[in-house]
């Protein structure tokens, strides 16, 4: 029989697109959020909101990624873009504010992290579709993903 002591349970969720209020997620060590946890552009509000809802699990260790979603988080593609739902564009300041906003728990970028004595490394880049927010065309992903830590447990 295993000794369950030396074990690591890791909950992975996505696409939550804002709608957390009534979710139900599985207990565990580590949480894994791989993207999409806001709808339309990821305005600040909805940033604050999920971060909030961050802070009501039980998870000792919370990991997020950007989706192709959080379209404030690709700054440097995004800024002083025209947000339809929120009927305005926004500033570098903006987009960095929203990004800012989301506290509870380590957010990987192209990094990453040693939790539990496993290496995690995040992107959030995906081959191109629809200019959503990190798209990469070939050979940019190519690039990208090639700098991904050999060593890495889980991607």
């Amino acid at each position: 029989m295993e000794n369950k002591k030396n074990k690591i349970k890791f909950v992975c969720v996505s696409d939550t697109h804002s709608l957390t209020d009534d979710l139900v997620v599985p207990d565990g060590d580590v949480l894994l959020h791989t993207g999409d946890f806001t709808c339309g552009e990821g305005d600040i509000g909805q940033v604050e909101n999920f971060s909030k809802w961050l802070s009501t699990l039980p998870h000792k260790v919370k990991i997020v990624i950007a989706g192709n979603h959080e379209l404030t988080f690709d700054v440097d593609t995004f800024a002083g873009a025209y947000f339809e739902t929120l009927r305005k564009k926004l500033t570098r300041e903006e987009c960095l504010k929203a990004k800012a906003a989301l506290k509870n728990c380590i957010y990987l970028e192209n990094s990453s992290v040693e939790v539990y004595g496993y290496k995690i490394y995040g992107s959030p880049y995906t081959p191109y579709y629809w200019g959503s927010a990190f798209n990469a065309k070939p050979q940019q992903i190519k690039e990208i993903w090639e700098k991904i830590p050999t060593d890495t447990d889980i991607l």
